[in-house]
C-alpha cells in the first residue's frame, strides 16, 4: 500500500480550537478527519477535544460539545462546524448553535487546498456516522504544508 497523500498532525488544542499541520506527500486526493469517538486516537476531532479537555483539567469542552452534534446530512455538517448558514439544517437542535469555522493555510511551497466538511457515512467513513467530519484536499505538490484550524466562535469577534 502507498504512502498516504496527506498526514494530519495535532500541534494544539485549545477548548476553543483543534490546530493540526496538514503535509502532502505529492499524491494528491483527500483526506478524512474523523469524528469516531472520546477515546479514538488522534487525529481524530471527538479524541482530541476529549484529551484537550483532560489536559486543560476539564470535564469537557465547547468545541468538544460541538463535534458531538449529531448530523443527518452535509447541510447539517457544514451549519455546525464550517459556518455556513445552510438551507437544509431539519434538525431544531442545529438552529441556533454556535458555528465553528474550518480554515486551511497554506505554509509552506505552493499548493491550492481546501476544506469542506461533510457527515460521516456520506464522506466514506462509516464509523463516524451520525457526525461531522473535515475533509482536506490538495493538488498534490509534495513537500508542501498548511495549517487546519478549527476554531468555535465565542466571541462577535471571532465571526469577522
Amino acid at each position: 500500500m502507498g504512502q498516504q497523500a496527506i498526514t494530519i498532525v495535532l500541534i494544539d488544542a485549545t477548548p476553543y480550537r483543534l490546530r493540526y499541520r496538514l503535509t502532502d506527500f505529492g499524491n494528491g486526493g483527500n483526506v478524512i478527519l474523523t469524528n469516531r469517538g472520546l477515546a479514538e486516537a488522534t487525529p481524530d476531532l471527538r479524541g482530541d477535544c476529549a484529551r484537550a479537555a483532560a489536559a486543560n483539567g476539564m470535564a469537557g469542552t465547547p468545541l468538544l460539545t460541538q463535534v458531538s452534534l449529531g448530523v443527518a446530512n452535509q447541510a447539517e455538517a457544514r451549519h455546525v462546524l464550517n459556518g455556513h448558514n445552510e438551507a437544509g439544517v431539519q434538525t431544531p437542535a442545529l438552529a441556533n448553535v454556535i458555528r465553528a469555522h474550518c480554515r486551511v493555510v497554506g505554509r509552506t511551497g505552493r499548493n491550492d487546498w481546501d476544506v469542506d466538511v461533510n457527515e460521516g457515512f456520506a464522506a466514506g467513513d462509516a464509523p463516524s456516522t451520525g457526525f461531522p467530519v473535515v475533509l482536506v484536499g490538495s493538488d498534490g505538490v509534495a513537500g508542501t504544508t498548511a495549517i487546519l484550524d478549527i476554531h468555535l466562535t465565542h466571541t462577535h469577534h471571532d465571526s469577522q
